[in-house]
């Protein structure tokens, strides 16, 4: 079975969709030990490394974010609001953190006509 090929029809895009022909490694051309991240396609030595320098350079902040960001990589996970407080684990560099949920209360009003 053949897969659609994103890559033959527009050559710039990188997703997971891709014939026998273009599923290789973004970086090295590899066409072993290949894995699908939303970045690309990685053999393992080059994911290893992709993951390393985005340790090595992460800098932004992290604090009172919409969405949970690893402190090490700067992944966001876009499942922040089923994860429970605590000890995590980022499912991009494998690295653990701490995390905890800050929650902001607000109230409304509106008017009820007077009652009769």
């Amino acid at each position: 079975m053949t897969r659609e090929c994103e890559l033959c029809t527009n050559p710039a895009n990188k997703t997971w969709k891709r014939c026998e022909e273009h599923y290789r490694c973004d970086y090295c051309n590899a066409v072993d030990k290949l894995c699908t991240y939303s970045e690309g396609v990685f053999c393992d030595s080059c994911r290893e490394a992709w993951v390393a320098n985005r340790v090595a350079t992460f800098a932004d902040p992290t604090d009172y974010t919409s969405h949970i960001v690893c402190p090490h990589c700067g992944y966001t996970n876009s499942d922040s609001c089923e994860m429970s407080e605590g000890e995590q684990q980022c499912d991009e560099c494998d690295l653990y953190y701490d995390m905890t949920r800050h929650v902001e209360v607000t109230y409304s009003t509106v008017k009820i006509p007077p009652r009769k």
